[in-house]
């Protein structure tokens, strides 16, 4: 279990740097074509990160499973950010707070490893 929530984990922080990335291929792209591919691959991205929020949120304790629904929330934000064409000032807010999200995260669930008797 500790081992299924340990890759998982580890997933979820992949998948959100990925989405990340996208996104910010996604403003720069100029072509259609390119943006429709970029679009694809997000939707594939969230929807692998949406797969690992569900091992998370049944195997990790509270603390774990609410910094990733945070985090969750916060990459959804940007990817609509990006899609929806937000300002470049909007756009760096949200890519700032998904950032800190994701690495609010990653230090829970960091701690919540070191914390015997923490996760089954």
């Amino acid at each position: 279990m500790r081992e299924r929530l340990r890759d998982s984990s580890v997933d979820f922080l992949r998948l959100g740097r990925k989405i990340l990335g996208l996104c910010d291929d996604h403003r720069l792209a100029a072509d259609a074509a390119d943006r429709q591919l970029l679009q694809r691959r997000l939707a594939e991205s969230f929807a692998a990160l949406e797969e690992t929020l569900d091992v998370v949120s049944v195997e990790g304790d509270e603390d774990v499973w609410t910094t990733a629904s945070v985090a969750h929330m916060e990459v959804a934000r940007l990817q609509r950010a990006a899609a929806n064409g937000a300002s470049e000032s909007d756009y760096a807010q949200v890519r700032a707070k998904t950032i800190e999200s994701l690495a609010d995260f990653r230090d829970v669930a960091s701690e919540a490893f070191r914390r015997p008797g923490s996760l089954p």
